[in-house]
């Protein structure tokens, strides 16, 4: 992993610029913009997860390979990595469909380059991890399998469990299918009340985005629920 500043990308370039530079045996699979003070979070497909300060990462150039931000053994392989917020909460799932939600909070922050601590107990009958995102209140996930099977919860009715159980049914599939991957939305818009003339500012609307986003990233998580709202 690495961290480089905002302007070291050039918005001229319509081809694109080297972002990092990879080894034959590694590919990309996240990116998060970070903020001075926040944590950062990443989780292996073996169940493992860590939090680090992001002042643990150096900013570093574009064409650079960057340095260990987790560190995994065997088989394992990084799985996802996200901001964790204050007041958010670790969703994980499983290939066969097993899952939970724990507050951030419960994980301790160690330092950049660690094999973290154990999120879930993953066992044979549930299968590795299969995907992974911070949620907040008011947040919807979409849950993906390798068969097309796609189903809709909100995260609230996933259950609340500590770092090191093993999780609920969150979504049933096939005994040939797998879950593949999951998909943060926000939750649907409701309609507001009506109001008398004067007290529009006593109603307090719930925010459905993570608190660092921006506003083109939150635009994009309302499309998602809106396209799968049409298609239902």
């Amino acid at each position: 992993m690495k961290k480089t500043a905002i302007q070291a990308y050039d918005r001229s370039r319509r081809d694109g610029i080297i972002a990092i530079n990879l080894r034959d045996d590694d590919e990309l699979i996240a990116a998060r913009r970070v903020r001075e003070g926040e944590r950062v979070m990443m989780v292996s497909a073996e169940g493992k997860a860590i939090k680090w300060d992001e002042s643990d990462a150096r900013p570093m150039g574009r064409d650079t390979m960057g340095v260990r931000g987790m560190n995994v053994k065997g088989d394992d392989r990084v799985l996802g990595m996200e901001i964790a917020y204050p007041g958010s909460e670790l969703f994980v799932v499983t290939e066969r469909g097993y899952g939970k939600r724990t507050p951030v909070d419960q994980y301790p922050i160690q330092n950049r380059g660690g094999m973290g601590v154990k999120t879930i107990q993953v066992t044979a009958k549930k299968g590795r991890l299969a995907g992974m995102k911070i949620v907040m209140p008011g947040h919807e996930l979409m849950l993906i399998s390798d068969e097309g099977v796609v189903i809709r919860v909100k995260a609230e009715d996933i259950s609340q469990l500590g770092r090191s159980t093993q999780g609920v049914k969150v979504m049933n599939v096939s005994e040939k299918d797998r879950v593949s991957a999951i998909a943060r939305v926000s939750g649907k818009k409701k309609k507001k009340p009506a109001t008398v003339e004067g007290q529009q500012a006593l109603i307090a609307e719930e925010p459905t985005h993570l608190p660092g986003m921006t506003e083109r990233e939150a635009e994009a998580e309302d499309l998602v629920s809106e396209d799968f709202d049409e298609e239902e």
